[in-house]
């Protein structure tokens, strides 16, 4: 997501900070755009992982798609105070990955797909949502492979079971 206060970064972090009191490896990046608007924004970010003494935690900052870093994480958690559709959500679930979203991260058809978890807008309900993820069944069995195909197929498979006819 982009590095602006709007995509709730900070909320991540902190549910971010207690699930990895219980599970020391969990690893997060955190992939997007930085726009003018936002360079003080990244700067608390990467001020809030120093002053917590959060360890693996990445901040890839570029222009570059989001889908190789989705396809190489276990699963994707957006926290948007208002997202009007979501679609890395698209993009993560093609890939196989489960997507935990607080109730303003996604488009309200998304939350009824299988593998989408919705949960509250607190650190400690993000963190329990995301913990249980990380031990749930991937939503889709091509997760062992990345290709555009393999990607196309699977927004198709997704596009089509939102809106049936549309694909």
């Amino acid at each position: 997501a982009d590095f602006e206060p709007w995509k709730n970064h900070r909320l991540f972090l902190e549910a971010f900070q207690l699930a990895q009191a219980e599970s020391p490896q969990l690893g997060a990046i955190l992939k997007g755009r930085l726009r003018p608007s936002g360079a003080e924004y990244l700067e608390e970010l990467r001020s809030f992982v120093k002053d917590h003494q959060l360890s693996n935690v990445r901040f890839i900052v570029d222009d570059s798609p989001a889908i190789p870093w989705i396809a190489s994480s276990q699963l994707l958690v957006t926290c948007s105070d208002n997202e009007p559709f979501g679609r890395t959500a698209i993009e993560a679930l093609a890939l196989g990955k489960h997507v935990v979203a607080t109730e303003t991260a996604l488009a309200p058809e998304l939350f009824q797909l299988d593998g989408v978890t919705q949960c509250a807008s607190t650190p400690e309900v993000l963190a329990h949502a995301i913990l249980q993820a990380l031990d749930a069944s991937p939503p889709s069995p091509e997760l062992a492979t990345f290709s555009l195909q393999a990607l196309q197929s699977g927004l198709n498979r997704v596009y089509s079971n939102l809106v049936p006819g549309i694909v």
